[in-house]
This record gives structure tokens, C-alpha cells and sequence, in this order.
């Protein structure tokens, strides 16, 4: 079922429910998305699957919901599944196999992205440059077996983001299980020029990148709480890499419980 036939003249403020099904969306090249319009709930019943795009699939707009769909990419064709913009978001209860920047933020504000499954995917959840989004609730998703970062904001130092919290997450094995892995970025978050970050009451279990966490270019005000940090053993890796070119950088970085390996450092930077 081609997706384009679905979301037909779909009107302003519409909940459309995809039945179980396999959907391919239609058209070639980079930059041919699906745009929902403003208010649109979009609920995929259980079996409701993605299974090939031209990338990305879905652009999100003011008050839009896309909830309960799964987007396979185990035969390739999907690489960004969700592209987020406007105010008021909510992606939530969704499956992401495979693919890269499966959530993709570009100018936003008050989004939740909340209860999805990430299953080795590339840069699950990632902000693009250039591009500002703020209050965005990363909460209660399980990231299984990915690549790059978790999460990762590419904000400007002109215009930085502020106002994410990164709360209730589950990472297990990113980058992998080899005790050598020498990967850069397979960490769970970073960011760049970012303010007022919350991370907080994650289990993080199985690291395999430089580090854990990772800060640059004005990237401060940062709160690291009531986390759990267990079996991280990239090779040469740190639970915190700062970059020299951080600023007027405050992370308070405390009650949190951390297991290393011997190779392992706390922070460097």
C-alpha cells in the first residue's frame, strides 16, 4: 500500500488509524516527505508497518501525533523515518528497526518523544544543524544494540537549544559488546551548544565509545542525576568527554551510579 494513498487529502486536525499492513511510501530521492497537516493524529494499529521510503517519510507540523507504527528498514530504503517540526509534538510507542536519524528535529518546540523502541538504528534521536528545537522530552524509550549516538543535538552556538530532558531511557549494548571497540561515536548522548539539559533516571548498560556523554562549544547548565552507568568498556573511553572549546560550563553531576572498566576514565576535557 503506497503510503501517498493513505494520507490522501487528509484534512486539517483528521486521526486516520493505519490498519495492519505493509506501506511503502512512494517517490524517489532525498527530500520527498510525507507533510501531515496541523492537529493530524496518525495511529497505526498493531502490524501497521513501514517498510520502504525514499527518505524521510513523515514531516510532522503544529499539534501532530504519530503514534504505534513500526518502520523497517531490515531490507534498507528508510533512512530518516520522522522528521519533527512545529509545536507541541508527540512521537510516541513507535518500533524503529534499523535505518539512521530515525527522529529527525529540525524547528521545534515542546516535543515529547516518548515509549519507542529503537533497535540498532544509526543517531536514533538526532537535532540537525542549523536548526533550533527546545523543550523536548526524551523519555521511557529502549535503545537495543544501536550505533552513533542515542541521542545526539547538533545546535548552533548563535542560537543554541535549551530545555531538553532526557529522562527514564533504557541503552543497552551501544556500539556493540567487544572489549576493544575503539568507535567515537557510539555514545549515549551528546550535544552541542546546548543549555538547560536534564539527564536523568536512565539505565545505561553497555557502552562501547569514547565516552558515555558528551559536551561541546557552549554546551552547560547541565543536571546528570539518579542515573545508572554500568559496563562501560570502549576502549580508552571516558564516562565524560568535554571539548576545549566549551565555555562558561556548569554540569552538575551527581547521585548517579557508575561501573567501569579498568580502561575507562571519569572525565576528560
Amino acid at each position: 500500500i503506497l503510503m501517498e494513498t493513505a494520507l490522501a487529502k487528509l484534512p486539517t486536525g483528521s486521526t486516520l488509524k493505519l490498519p495492519a499492513g505493509r506501506y511503502a511510501k512512494g517517490g524517489t530521492g532525498g527530500g520527498k516527505h510525507i507533510a501531515l497537516p496541523p492537529g493530524t493524529r496518525l495511529i497505526g494499529e498493531p502490524g501497521a508497518t513501514i517498510v520502504s521510503s525514499s527518505y524521510p517519510v513523515f514531516r510532522t507540523s503544529d499539534n501532530t501525533v504519530i503514534e504505534g507504527l513500526t518502520f523497517d528498514n531490515s531490507t534498507g530504503g528508510i533512512s530518516i523515518g520522522i522528521e519533527v517540526e512545529g509545536a507541541d509534538v508527540a512521537i510516541r510507542r513507535n518500533t524503529f528497526y534499523r535505518g539512521n536519524q530515525q527522529v529527525y528535529l529540525r524547528d521545534c518546540e515542546r516535543v515529547d518523544i516518548e515509549d519507542n523502541t529503537f533497535k540498532e538504528t544509526g543517531y536514533a534521536v538526532l537535532q540537525k544543524s542549523g536548526y533550533t528545537s527546545n523543550a523536548v522530552r526524551v523519555s521511557r524509550n529502549r535503545f537495543l544494540r544501536c550505533t552513533g549516538d542515542c541521542v545526539e543535538l547538533n545546535s548552533e552556538t548563535a542560537n543554541p537549544c535549551w530545555g531538553w530532558q532526557i529522562l527514564d531511557n533504557y541503552a543497552k549494548d551501544i556500539g556493540g559488546t567487544e572489549r576493544t571497540e575503539v568507535a567515537t561515536e557510539d555514545r549515549f548522548f551528546g550535544a552541542t551548544a546546548t543549555r538547560g539539559v536534564v539527564i536523568s533516571g536512565n539505565l545505561i548498560d553497555g557502552i562501547a565509545g569514547d565516552s558515555a556523554l558528551h559536551f561541546e562549544s557552549l554546551s552547560g547548565d547541565t543536571l546528570v542525576t539518579g542515573n545508572v552507568f554500568r559496563d562501560l568498556h570502549g576502549d580508552s573511553g571516558k564516562l565524560i568527554f568535554l571539548t576545549s572549546s566549551l565555555q562558561d560550563c556548569t554540569i552538575d553531576f551527581s547521585h548517579n551510579h557508575v561501573e567501569f572498566s579498568s580502561e575507562y576514565t571519569f572525565l576528560e576535557g
